[in-house]
């Protein structure tokens, strides 16, 4: 539902804005709808929006709503980092590098990374 909410708010496919609002803010679930959009929809934002969706995204994977049950979740950082693969890789490389650093054993996270890693899209889940 969040991803639908976001694609009507958005001005643009370049517009992450409402994006970046809900990640200052959100509950785990409603972070992890507002990110399918920039993988999904293949954005491309302006590069200070990319900085700052890395910046907000890079730790995701310990958003205290998953802390304690992370075998029950997948990885909120999954649609970021599949959107990395059309953004500039000097900015995503560190994020992506990351990712796969901390995968603890999500494939999934781990081939969206090595793909943006390619500059190639993923076949989403």
């Amino acid at each position: 539902m969040t991803q639908f909410i976001l694609q009507s708010q958005r001005k643009s496919i370049k517009d992450a804005q409402p994006i970046i609002q809900l990640l200052k803010k959100g509950s785990l679930s409603i972070i992890e709808g507002a990110l399918m959009p920039l993988a999904y929809d293949k954005m491309l934002p302006p590069n200070n929006e990319i900085i700052e969706l890395i910046e907000l995204g890079f730790d995701l994977n310990k958003h205290s709503d998953r802390i304690g049950k992370e075998r029950g979740y997948t990885d909120p950082r999954y649609s970021l980092a599949a959107a990395c693969a059309g953004w500039d890789k000097r900015l995503t490389l560190e994020f992506l590098n990351h990712c796969l650093a901390t995968a603890n054993n999500d494939h999934m996270l781990e081939q969206v990374a090595l793909n943006s890693l390619k500059q190639k899209y993923s076949n989403l889940r």
